[in-house]
């Protein structure tokens, strides 16, 4: 009976006895149990207990015979069980349909965030092209300055040759006239 009670089968459960059976059911504390009934009503008994816990499936009862009519109590015990058995599907199709509207949920929040992610992606990546531009344009106009600078340094620097050119041609010059102007005076 304690083997049973830690690993309810089918096998065991057709394969016991009527004070098997009794033993069992005292050992789960089925109310309006009896001795005086039949092995087959114990079985469905155990059965249906077994269903409602979920350790069978409902099918199995289908596939027992009733041999004997149930009596008014066990009837009534069945049907409860019955009764709540229904109830215990509906519970699990109700939180069965709450888990899927929470899974959604968790979808719907999952793609709002890695929307989230793709805009801030974004906005830095446009945030960095627009660095890029700016450090080009910076770049650029360094680049035109220094240019320019060097243009004018070469400005100055042929203009600052050209006089000096001009001063060595009036210095010839200058030599030139004193030594005619010497050799005229000798």
């Amino acid at each position: 009976m304690d083997e049973f009670l830690e690993n309810p089968t089918l096998e065991a459960l057709e394969a016991a006895t009527k004070s098997d059976l009794i033993n069992i059911v005292k050992g789960l504390n089925l109310a309006e149990v009896r001795l005086s009934m039949k092995k087959q009503e114990l079985r469905r008994a155990i059965i249906q207990y077994y269903i409602v816990k979920n350790v069978f499936s409902a099918e199995v009862l289908e596939n027992i015979p009733e041999k004997v009519p149930a009596s008014g109590t066990a009837q009534f015990e069945l049907e409860k069980l019955r009764l709540e058995h229904e109830i215990k599907l509906k519970q699990l199709e109700a939180t069965e349909k709450e888990k899927k509207r929470a899974e959604k949920q968790r979808e719907h929040e999952l793609q709002l965030k890695e929307l989230e992610v793709k805009r801030k992606q974004e906005r830095a990546e446009k945030q960095r092209e627009h660095e890029i531009q700016l450090k080009q344009l910076e770049a650029a106009e360094k680049e035109k300055e220094r240019t320019e600078r060097e243009k004018e340094r070469a400005e100055k620097e042929k203009e600052r040759a050209e006089k000096e050119r001009e001063y060595e041609e009036k210095e010839k010059q200058r030599q030139h006239d004193l030594d005619l102007e010497k050799l005229r005076q000798e």
